[in-house]
């Protein structure tokens, strides 16, 4: 099938560079402005973010370079509530934090492959299926809604290409890879996420379904039927 041009694209990334205190850096913030600068001022530009202050203050930023090139952006009604924040995946945090300690010595990568593999007990954390699906419903499958609407009121065409910023955490964006792709995302990539580093997903609308490309380091990877199965 040939891909006519996408309306829409998606990237799912994670939040920007941080200090000890878990705050973004000066460095941080100033790369986040330069990449909304980057941005084709013709797009439509919306953003989400969790409650994570270098994931939303990385979004304020990119949105003030994106306004600074004359870029429109839309604003959610309470942008900092959108996404999922740790807190709602890490149910019981006293113990989460006994276990990175007890279980994996205070090993970060340690702790996201075990969870990855659904060795954290779901009573302490959400599965990453159930952490991956949420995502997958809540922001591909707007994105599909969106693009459906649009299509049988005829206004595929006349749509600005439109982008959406999803700045998360990097456990999240390697759950939501294994989950689309059934690979083991550290058997794959031996090194994390980097820092404004995610997946992107393009959309283009066919007569059937929406059809999504993701594409993760150079990687593209037809993840539309998958999509629709979680999402039906």
């Amino acid at each position: 099938m040939k891909l006519k041009g996408k309306p829409l694209s998606l990237f799912l990334t994670r939040h920007t560079n941080k200090d000890i205190n878990q705050n973004p850096t000066k460095y941080g913030l100033r790369k986040s402005r330069e990449e909304g600068k980057g941005l084709n001022s013709s797009t439509i530009f919306k953003g989400y973010t969790s409650q994570s202050k270098r994931a939303a203050s990385a979004l304020n930023e990119m949105e003030k370079g994106f306004k600074s090139i004359n870029g429109r952006v839309i604003s959610s009604k309470n942008p900092l509530r959108n996404e999922l924040a740790e807190k709602t995946i890490f149910k019981d945090m006293e113990k989460v934090m006994d276990y990175w300690r007890n279980e994996t010595n205070s090993n970060d990568l340690l702790f996201q492959q075990k969870w990855l593999n659904n060795e954290v007990p779901t009573k302490i954390a959400k599965s990453p299926k159930e952490v991956a699906d949420e995502v997958i419903s809540k922001r591909i499958g707007q994105a599909i809604r969106f693009l459906r609407l649009k299509q049988r009121n005829n206004e595929i065409a006349k749509l600005p290409e439109i982008h959406l910023r999803s700045i998360t955490h990097g456990f999240i964006t390697h759950a939501v890879f294994q989950r689309l792709t059934g690979m083991k995302y550290f058997e794959k990539y031996k090194k994390d996420t980097g820092i404004r580093e995610g997946l992107v997903f393009d959309f283009y609308p066919t007569k059937e379904k929406v059809k999504i490309m993701m594409t993760y380091r150079g990687e593209s990877f037809d993840v539309t039927n998958q999509v629709y199965k979680i999402i039906k």
